[in-house]
């Protein structure tokens, strides 16, 4: 009997331990949120876009503008689903790397022009 008891905690235990991976691919909770491993990975995409797009807008002389880039806007192209969520996370993230990109492509050509 102890042996049965054990052996089935031992089980319960594992299935929980392990059960957290399978939720955060793209599965909603109960609570509505996606996993945390998909969050963090539309943030750090939207990142990457946005930084690269502010780096460009930067170099070419263009005006500080993260909305009003068709990223932005499309906010991923439904890469990890059309969730009001989701979108929200890109944008955020989005905004945050074309500030960065911007920021430090603006202070680069600065200091180039001074040089000249």
């Amino acid at each position: 009997m102890v042996i049965k008891t054990l052996s089935a905690l031992t089980l319960g235990l594992t299935l929980a331990a392990c059960s957290p991976v399978y939720g955060q691919y793209g599965n909603r909770s109960g609570n509505g949120s996606y996993g945390y491993r998909v969050d963090r990975q539309v943030v750090d995409d939207a990142y990457q876009d946005g930084y690269r797009q502010g780096r460009e807008d930067a170099r070419d002389g263009d005006r500080f503008d993260p909305r009003g880039q068709r990223q932005y806007r499309n906010a991923d192209n439904g890469r990890y689903g059309n969730r009001d969520e989701v979108r929200r996370l890109y944008r955020q993230g989005f905004e945050q790397g074309y500030e960065q990109g911007y920021r430090e492509s603006a202070r680069n050509n600065n200091r180039r022009n001074r040089r000249r």
